[in-house]
């Protein structure tokens, strides 16, 4: 398996580098960085302990959050947004009604998959409220950022806290995770990501609609979170991204998937870790997706170029994280995240 996944990786011409970490029952089993973590102004090498805007991955932080609070009893799966946000309008009421926690986390909302609400002053349920009612209709699954921004709203409602405080008290404290924060953060030793936001840039020009204060595309954002929501609007914290971390305590997330000792520590009712995974709705399971990037198991991808696999079978965990938008024009790197899993799958079978 080594000189197999050494190999993907060293070939790996989609990303400038990459850091990878196979664990089997919570012993780490294979660990690589390879390639540069920023290639402009500097090269400077990726190393195992470079932190990377983890994207994405920041919804299964935020799914763990969740099931620690219905585990808890805060409320349940089938509450409904209604029940937890019961000071907003009339519209908005009428909206929440028809979405249930469950279907935040399995992406059967039916919420429009992305907006760009920095390029509106006003509050985030202002702006829901003038959505039309097309974009709350029930429908098969659509992933969406805005299911896991409202998720992270039911957070901070539900514990009166913000949502860095909450995170740190009911998942970084808890699990002892030594570099995963919300951002800014330092610039020593983290993975480069876009030039400016240029590909948000072009998704709101195709949306006609304008924003003054973008960052400027000839730099890299380095320390800086790269989705626009969170950074422009959220101020850089926000359900469905914003946190960074090294591999090592991305890991630790996703062990709490097939270890009982750290599940417990997080907090989470056993059948909530099998819920977890378990196909549920279309594709989808309690914050985590089923494909075939995710062979004989289940797990979670984010833009910046970072996956999460779990297998089930080995009690495996396979992190991968790279820089691929830290280039002139990036890639989709499923094939790599592919190749890579499923190699960790026919090898772990056999040991």
């Amino acid at each position: 398996m080594n000189e197999e996944l050494d190999t993907i990786l060293n070939e790996a011409e989609e990303v400038p580098g990459c850091v990878l970490k196979v664990l089997k029952n919570g012993q780490q089993v294979y660990a690589k960085a390879a390639g540069f973590r920023q290639t402009v102004p500097l090269r400077l090498p990726m190393t195992m302990d470079t932190v990377f805007d983890i994207a994405s991955l920041t919804k299964i932080v935020t799914s763990t959050m969740i099931l620690r609070l219905i585990s808890k009893g805060d409320f349940q799966l089938h509450t409904h947004l209604d029940e937890l946000f019961q000071e907003q309008n009339a519209v908005l009421q009428t909206h929440f009604k028809e979405i249930s926690i469950f279907q935040l986390l399995t992406h059967s909302s039916g919420l429009l998959n992305w907006h760009p609400f920095y390029t509106d002053r006003q509050d985030l349920f202002s702006q829901l409220t003038k959505f039309k009612s097309h974009v709350f209709r029930k429908e098969n699954v659509g992933y969406s950022d805005l299911n896991f921004i409202l998720l992270g709203k039911v957070i901070e409602k539900t514990t009166g806290e913000p949502l860095r405080a909450a995170f740190n008290r009911l998942i970084k404290e808890p699990l002892n995770l030594k570099t995963m924060t919300y951002g800014p953060v330092d610039q020593e030793n983290i993975a480069a990501t876009e030039f400016g936001n240029q590909i948000e840039m072009n998704m709101c020009e195709e949306r006609r609609l304008s924003f003054n204060g973008w960052r400027n595309s000839k730099d890299p954002i380095c320390g800086e979170v790269n989705d626009g929501n969170t950074h422009y609007f959220f101020n850089g914290v926000s359900g469905h991204a914003g946190l960074f971390a090294d591999i090592e305590d991305v890991c630790k997330i996703g062990r709490v998937y097939t270890e009982p000792d750290l599940a417990e520590k997080a907090g989470i009712d056993e059948k909530f870790i099998k819920a977890a995974g378990t196909n549920l709705v279309g594709n989808r399971s309690l914050g985590y997706e089923f494909s075939s990037v995710f062979p004989e198991g289940f797990g979670h991808t984010g833009f910046t170029g970072t996956s999460m696999f779990i297998h089930p079978p080995t009690k495996s965990v396979a992190i991968l994280l790279t820089n691929r938008l830290h280039q002139t024009k990036p890639e989709n790197i499923n094939a790599l995240r592919t190749a890579v899993n499923e190699t960790v799958c026919r090898y772990q079978m056999t040991t």
